[in-house]
């Protein structure tokens, strides 16, 4: 409580954004491993952000990795549902619709991805693998240049 009556009044400082700490806190949690702590902490800063499109992309991480993909994709979707061009949403969503086999959506994620963030290199490689498996091997071929490029 700050009492106004007094003379000399001191500031307290206050982070901007009561979020970010919170997600530091998930990212150090997922990185030791830590998954369901780093999920509720997830969860934590979805109830006081629920646009957080980062926290959505995380948890659909740790869903993935959980094997809970139908989870994953509801939340890489939620992602892209706040901001559209979200490379990491994308390029999930993306890897979990090929491995589902929808793979002319998957070609569709790879592509947002790469306009987004042209020298994602992972991105490269896999929608190269995708056209491949789609017949597209002169598209393909692009894709496999510039990810040797930008993997040397």
């Amino acid at each position: 409580m700050i009492d106004f009556r007094e003379a000399e009044s001191s500031v307290i400082p206050m982070p901007l954004d009561p979020v970010e700490p919170l997600f530091l806190r998930a990212l150090g949690l997922e990185e030791d491993g830590q998954l369901d702590e780093a999920m509720q902490t997830y969860e934590a800063i979805l109830s006081l952000n629920p646009c957080h499109a980062d926290a959505l992309v995380n948890i659909g991480n740790i869903s993935y990795r959980k094997g809970l993909s139908s989870l994953a994709g509801e939340n890489y979707r939620g992602a892209l549902e706040i901001d559209p061009d979200h490379v990491e949403a994308n390029y999930n969503l993306a890897n979990l619709l090929e491995e589902i086999g929808d793979l002319v959506e998957a070609v569709r994620l790879f592509q947002r991805s790469l306009r987004i963030n042209p020298d994602f290199a992972e991105a490269h490689y896999n929608l190269a693998r995708v056209l491949e498996k789609i017949g597209k091997e002169k598209a393909a071929k692009k894709h496999w240049r510039r990810y040797s490029e930008l993997s040397d």
